[in-house]
């Protein structure tokens, strides 16, 4: 599948466990690996301040058990960007710790979009995996430095402690969808914020993202 291993969906929260099955076995029947959020609601996603009632618990619990066993399944992605909402930083222990409990062989994802949001949810996930996109311009460079990727992944090796891996999820669109001076990146642009997260401990990338990518013609 034009060299993809793995891809990211954002949209479990609204199916059945079914449903969720049958998606992880068109990605089996293609070769691929799916990350996906393992809540059974999208209720999930709106209770960020409150703690984990006893009926989410189990809820959760339900939820993994029904799908931990399939062999599409690459990762639990436990949240995007929680530190812009702001979540509740025990909602988020929480959470993960139910996930793991119940299925400690795939591991969680937490994705942040600052460095301070690394340290803050560093305890939500197995791998910690930002998205510092560069935001490139038309007739330009980057709105920010090129090195704005390092310095995300420098934040990853510093709160993981040595206990946690981490990857990437790096810019590969037009962030601002083709409004005046954006655009997404070249293919230079593209090797470097790999090469980049690689140099500085990266084990894996999951690009935002593969879905857009019929959008550019290069």
């Amino acid at each position: 599948a034009e060299g993809v291993t793995a891809v990211q969906t954002y949209n479990t929260q609204y199916m059945s466990t079914d449903e969720v099955r049958a998606y992880l076995d068109r990605l089996r029947a293609h070769g691929l690996y799916g990350c996906f959020y393992p809540w059974p609601s999208s209720a999930f996603m709106k209770n960020f301040r409150q703690p984990v009632s006893d009926k989410e618990e189990q809820l959760v619990r339900e939820r993994i058990r029904a799908l931990r066993d399939h062999p599409a399944l690459l990762a639990y992605y436990m949240w995007d960007e929680p530190e812009l909402r702001p979540m509740l930083i025990a909602r988020s222990d929480r959470l993960y710790e139910i996930v793991a409990e119940e299925d400690p062989y795939h591991p969680c994802i937490m994705l942040n979009d600052t460095v301070r949001g690394i340290h803050k949810y560093r305890n939500g996930g197995d791998v910690l995996m930002p998205d510092p996109y560069p935001l490139f311009n038309e007739g330009g460079f980057a709105g920010r430095p090129i090195e704005y990727t390092s310095t995300f992944m420098q934040a990853c090796r510093e709160a993981s402690r040595g206990q946690k891996a981490w990857w990437i999820t790096p810019q590969a669109f037009d962030y601002y969808m083709n409004k005046p001076n954006s655009r997404p990146p070249n293919l230079v642009e593209l090797r470097n914020q790999q090469l980049q997260a690689f140099i500085n401990g990266a084990r894996g990338i999951l690009w935002y993202t593969y879905s857009h990518r019929y959008n550019y013609e290069s």
